[in-house]
């Protein structure tokens, strides 16, 4: 067998990336010969026939490899009318076909143009439209799975992340304390957080106040969480007292519902855990009949347990695996609810169910004669736009801020982390039952 060696070397040079020394090193033959092969045009000798065919095939499989993948760049950032385009330069070349598949599929073109490029692969290569659309599906999954990192880069990715959000979060408590600091540690911070809701117009109420309080301050704890129901007639004041006492908390850390389906509790997308559940008026958890709604019972249970799982069917589509065909079959389904939640009702009827009663604090709203002249004098103070006097130091900012202070302290108070905020809030030692200002 005659072989070109200038040919030999130039391929192996191109293809393999071998220098001459090398490629004389494969064949077994001297340098020098190769040389002088090369310089003459005569070729080797037949003892070295099958060497060089050896590797000429190997220059030949890495040329094929190297062209498959170049190939995608023929099409790479073209828009989509060039795509589709290119489609009719393609006539049944399989590899050119996948090819334009791949720069499709990379580029993230939409349905719409998925099918146009596929009928019209499908005409040019003259076969149906079903061979290029599971080929479309074959390569759309290999892309997928190429972009997917791995196990290890998942676990280095977690590890970051959780590295960084335990910094954010230590960066944040130490900017919360700075701010802060000196409430949190102020043996009467009870007092001082009635007595900035009087000064925010919140007139008497004191012993809902203190239920109200101490309702926020423990909503982060994993075990004590608090649930409140505000009684009165209608006008009595019982919601106002309650929208000014969560006016002290960040506004993610309540969840408001007005009104609810059965099982709309069951699907909530946000999650509940260490938030108050605000319910403005008990009634919206009754029917058009007056009985209760699955939505109670739920709620019920997640005061009492901190969490409830619900079971339920959906309709899954599946293959058949005798028949291969797409089969709908129904399968159970499992939601849970996680828990602890505190919980916050006002109702201006009798009409709480006996149940859901034996796991709520009752605080009924004051309807006195004093505490109607301290309403009415408040209330017309606000509406003549005469300012109160204020006897607390702080502003609703400082009252955010403990209140997200306790959220980044470890995520959930588990009985001795903020145990003095705790213990402070929960008793000191002055006597807070009377406005300390006059209207």
């Amino acid at each position: 067998m005659t072989v070109d060696v200038n040919e030999l070397i130039s391929v192996c040079e191109r293809d393999l990336g071998l220098d001459p020394e090398a490629i004389a090193q494969r064949l077994g033959v001297d340098l020098l010969e190769l040389d002088l092969a090369a310089a003459s045009r005569s070729g080797l000798s037949a003892e070295y026939d099958a060497a060089v065919s050896a590797l000429t095939s190997q220059a030949r499989a890495a040329a094929e490899r190297a062209a498959a993948r170049d190939r995608p760049h023929r099409y790479r950032g073209r828009s989509d009318d060039e795509l589709i385009d290119a489609c009719d330069q393609i006539s049944d070349s399989a590899a050119d076909a996948a090819s334009l598949i791949e720069a499709a599929i990379e580029a993230g073109v939409d349905g719409i143009v998925e099918a146009k490029i596929i009928t019209k692969l499908a005409k040019a290569c003259g076969v149906d439209r079903a061979t290029f659309k599971n080929l479309w599906k074959k390569q759309a999954a290999a892309h997928r799975a190429a972009l997917a990192p791995t196990d290890e880069e998942r676990t280095e990715a977690a590890a970051k992340e959780a590295e960084k959000a335990a910094a954010d979060r230590e960066a944040e408590k130490a900017s919360l304390l700075s701010r802060i600091g000196w409430l949190a540690r102020s043996p009467d911070i009870l007092t001082q957080a009635v007595q900035f809701l009087w000064d925010e117009g919140v007139a008497g109420e004191h012993s809902a106040l203190i239920a109200l309080i101490l309702l926020m301050a423990g909503r982060m704890h994993k075990t004590m969480p608090m649930a409140l129901l505000r009684t009165g007639a209608p006008a009595s004041g019982k919601s106002f007292v309650v929208e000014h006492a969560l006016s002290m908390l960040p506004p993610d850390a309540v969840v408001r519902i007005a009104g609810s389906s059965h099982k709309s509790l069951v699907y909530m997308q946000e999650p509940l855990a260490n938030r108050i559940v605000y319910v403005a008026e008990a009634a919206a958890l009754l029917d058009n009949n007056g009985h209760e709604k699955e939505f109670a019972g739920m709620l019920r249970v997640l005061i009492s347990e901190g969490r409830f799982d619900y079971h339920t069917v959906v309709i899954q589509e599946e293959r058949d695996k005798l028949t291969g065909k797409a089969v709908r079959r129904p399968v159970s389904h499992h939601v849970e609810q996680a828990g602890p939640i505190s919980v916050i009702m006002t109702s201006a009827r009798d009409n709480v169910e006996a149940e859901l009663l034996t796991r709520v604090v009752s605080s009924p709203a004051d309807e006195s004669g004093e505490q109607t002249i301290r309403a009415a004098r408040k209330s017309a103070a606000r509406v003549s736009g005469q300012p109160l006097a204020r006897q607390s130091r702080t502003t609703r900012e400082d009252w955010i801020g403990i209140h997200r202070w306790l959220d980044v302290v470890d995520g959930c108070l588990d009985g001795r982390r903020c145990k003095t905020v705790l213990q402070n809030w929960c008793y000191d030692g002055r006597d807070s039952s009377t406005e300390g200002h006059s209207v």
